[in-house]
Order: structure tokens, then C-alpha cells, then sequence
């Protein structure tokens, strides 16, 4: 195992407890997905991307899918490319929850981004009672996260 591959199988255990092998393309449509969601509100920025990009290589994305992340446009629609990857029934709640952590990922979760979103959730059978619930755990993530740096580092970043 390389370096890379060590990182991305720790990260998937670290968020979610298990780790599986993902072939490159259904990995570039799943990350398209989130692009498109970050879109939604006609304004992809550097952090979406970046964020949906860094998340990809900490999945296990090669060189060649990471530049095709850095390269689309995301401008299809969201049914298109859902319907093209078929995310495996067992991704389709993580690939909302994903969304709308790639999509606030700028600090901003714009209503675009929350229809698309919801769009794609109604399209793999996400219902909209469960985008809430998951709207409303990254929130409460994100106020544990800043409670988490700010008792453990207090003073500032110390590198």
C-alpha cells in the first residue's frame, strides 16, 4: 500500500466505519454529483470545488479523476448524472449528507444548492423529512467542530 491509499482507507474508516474499493468511475460520477449540488445556486466556487476535489483523493481518487473533478464544469443536470453513476442503493444517503456538506463547504448553503439537493434526493429516494434531518446534523457538526478547536486549541494554530 502506498501512502495514498493508506490515507484514503483511514479517512473512510474515521467517517464512516467501514472502507470498500470504489473503481474510478462510479468515484468520478459520485463526485460530479456533489459538484453539480454545489452549482445549484449558478455559482461553483474555488472552496467547492477544492473541498469536493480533497474529498475525492481522501476516497481513494487517482490523479486522472481528480483532474477530471478540476476540469467539470458542473453544469449538467443533477438526474443525469445520478442516473449515469447509479450510486449503489447503500450510497444514496450518504451522497446526500455529502452534498450538503460539499455544498456549505463555502460557508454559504444557498437555496440553488438546497433544491438541488433535494432534487437528488427525491431521485435516488432520499425523502425530504430525511435532507432536513441531515441539514440539521452538519449544522450541529459544524458547532461541535468550532467547540472542539476552540477547547482544544485554544491560543491559535500552533504550527
Amino acid at each position: 500500500m502506498d501512502a495514498h491509499e493508506i490515507g484514503s482507507t483511514w479517512s473512510m474508516l474515521e467517517l464512516w466505519d467501514f472502507t470498500t474499493d470504489i473503481a474510478q468511475g462510479p468515484l468520478l460520477e459520485y463526485f460530479k454529483a456533489l459538484i453539480v449540488c454545489c452549482n445549484g445556486d449558478g455559482n461553483l466556487t474555488d472552496e467547492e470545488r477544492e473541498w469536493c476535489v480533497g474529498y475525492c483523493a481522501a476516497s481513494g481518487g487517482n490523479e486522472q479523476t481528480l483532474q477530471a473533478l478540476h476540469e467539470y464544469a458542473g453544469d449538467e443536470e443533477i438526474t443525469a448524472v445520478v442516473g449515469r453513476g447509479r450510486p449503489h442503493a447503500a450510497a444514496h444517503r450518504r451522497l446526500i449528507y455529502d452534498a450538503i456538506r460539499a455544498a456549505s463547504s463555502d460557508g454559504d448553503y444557498a437555496e440553488g444548492e438546497q433544491a438541488t439537493v433535494r432534487k437528488m434526493a427525491a431521485e435516488v429516494g432520499v425523502t425530504q423529512a430525511e435532507v432536513a434531518q441531515f441539514e440539521e446534523l452538519y449544522a450541529d457538526e459544524q458547532r461541535l467542530k468550532d467547540r472542539r478547536i476552540s477547547l482544544v486549541i485554544p491560543v491559535g494554530m500552533p504550527h
